[in-house]
């Protein structure tokens, strides 16, 4: 092992129990609609919707980078509150793998949504959401690097021991609000804005407490309906933290396949660009009720220099499945004489 790697390793497991925590970076938020708004849960057409993302970024510069998964699924479900409004359930998971030590962040959480419409074609709706689950952090043994392994690895590695029982637990309290309008056939605007670790929740490091700052993340963006076959859409995501401000405006354009009104099955093309850290590219495509994504991200900070401008790599993909419920026709029988 060189010297280079080394440093960075125990840098980087330095960063991780000294810096509050980092959430999940995404660079396609089509595909974590519950991650990116806790309001979004149960908000579209169909009867459940299934999907996930895995995100490999890092490589070049920490070694193992970073491996990040998750997974969700969703449904709308009628209430008798209201002609036009409805409930949003789901539940999502999701593993986070980070640097040399393999430091794991796990989570499951629960999502909640109540939507209100404002009209009976859901022209104009307003949604409210919230999320609450458990977290967990540990350490992978095998691959921790301390300093013994650097001078001579036939030292015995008591801090080895230590740091692969490592294991903490927190809970989780997220809230969002969302504004979607339909102006046109097939056009329409969503604003909204989520706040993310409300109670500021702290979790026991190795030798302090660690603590996640409050994040609020707000989204707009704009589908519009240029010509019958092709749709553009503008969108930016601004995040903020005490540590950090995220800024990342993206475009995309999208192609429809078929002349066919009924046939919604397109792809779509869109650059993207995270303030100060990296360039976006995506594409995608739509077909039926499946929907998958692919994103790359160029890094153009001074990381560059590590990893040769490689950044993270980002697959995506949801369903929305249809069940209607077969009715029960009671046979008529018609006396031929009649």
């Amino acid at each position: 092992m060189n010297k280079k790697n080394f440093f960075l390793s125990i840098v980087f497991i330095s960063l991780v129990f000294v810096l509050t925590g980092q959430d999940l970076n995404q660079t396609n938020t089509r595909y974590s609609p519950l991650y990116q708004n806790p309001a979004f849960t149960g908000g579209f057409y169909g009867t459940i919707r299934m999907g996930g993302t895995y995100r490999d970024q890092g490589r070049k510069l920490m070694g193992e980078g970073f491996k990040t998964m998750n997974m969700f699924i969703d449904a709308p479900i009628s209430i008798s509150i209201g002609k036009n409004n409805w409930l949003g359930v789901g539940f999502q998971v999701y593993n986070d793998k980070a640097g040399a030590a393999q430091m794991v962040t796990q989570g499951v959480i629960v999502n909640f949504a109540y939507h209100l419409s404002f009209d009976k074609k859901y022209k104009n709706v307003l949604s409210f959401g919230a999320q609450y689950g458990m977290i967990q952090k540990k350490m992978d043994g095998e691959k921790i690097i301390v300093a013994s392994d650097y001078v001579d690895p036939g030292v015995p590695l008591t801090d080895r021991a230590s740091l692969s029982s490592y294991k903490a637990n927190y809970k989780e309290t997220n809230l969002g609000i969302a504004f979607k309008s339909k102006f046109a056939k097939a056009s329409s605007f969503t604003i909204g804005i989520a706040a993310y670790h409300i109670f500021a929740p702290q979790y026991a490091g190795i030798k302090y407490k660690n603590y996640i700052n409050r994040r609020y993340t707000f989204h707009s963006s704009l589908y519009y309906r240029l010509t019958k076959a092709f749709m553009i859409e503008p969108q930016i995501i601004v995040s903020l933290s005490n540590n950090s401000t995220n800024i990342m405006p993206q475009f995309k354009s999208f192609i429809k396949l078929s002349k066919d009104k009924r046939k919604t099955d397109m792809v779509y093309f869109g650059l993207g660009y995270r303030l100060n850290d990296a360039l976006q590219m995506m594409v995608g495509m739509k077909y039926k009720n499946f929907d998958i994504g692919f994103a790359y991200d160029i890094t153009i900070s001074s990381a560059a220099q590590y990893n040769n401008h490689q950044g993270g790599i980002e697959f995506g993909v949801y369903k929305i499945f249809q069940i209607h419920k077969k009715r029960n026709v009671t046979p008529i029988l018609i006396c031929p004489e009649l």
